[in-house]
């Protein structure tokens, strides 16, 4: 009897130990900026890089959300895109998109712009991205698509 109270203990123990661990890893992640290129490694789908041709980029990192939303920042003087990635199909709940707009391999996106403010959102297999924008000066709506249509290109390549 005293033998079983011993296991259960030590397995009470050792589960103990791996949660806590687990819930500060989580923590720590959630915190910490990570490089762009780890951003699926805790998330359980893919998550592409967009292509973002930019000059004097100051920051790009990647950050975990939660167990299935992943934020990447590309940051420089002009503004901050955000690449969105989530496996929580109609997260985004914006309350009227502007416009719908086509995108490569038929997916379609869905685009706005409020003041210094753009989005297009899109779904890909079973991930949305969100893709914002925000800056002193918009860039053309066509190069948010062209960002857009790079991570559907590369999905589907």
């Amino acid at each position: 009897m005293k033998n079983d109270f011993n296991k259960s203990n030590k397995l009470t123990r050792i589960l103990t130990v791996f949660m806590v661990g687990f819930i500060l890893l989580v923590t720590i992640f959630h915190i910490i900026k990570l490089p762009v290129h780890m951003a699926d490694w805790l998330v359980p789908f893919k998550v592409v890089e967009p292509f973002y041709d930019v000059e004097d980029l100051d920051k790009q990192y990647s950050k975990v959300m939660g167990y299935n939303k992943v934020k990447l920042v590309y940051e420089n003087q002009e503004g901050i895109l955000t690449v969105w990635a989530t496996s929580e199909i109609g997260w985004n709940k914006v309350s009227n998109w502007e416009e719908e707009v086509e995108l490569l391999n038929g997916a379609t996106g869905y685009y706005n712009e409020t003041n210094l403010f753009q989005s297009i959102s899109f779904r890909v297999d079973e991930v949305e991205y969100s893709i914002d924008y925000k800056g002193n000066d918009p860039i053309s709506k066509s190069d948010l698509i062209k960002i857009a249509n790079s991570i559907v290109i590369t999905k589907f390549a």
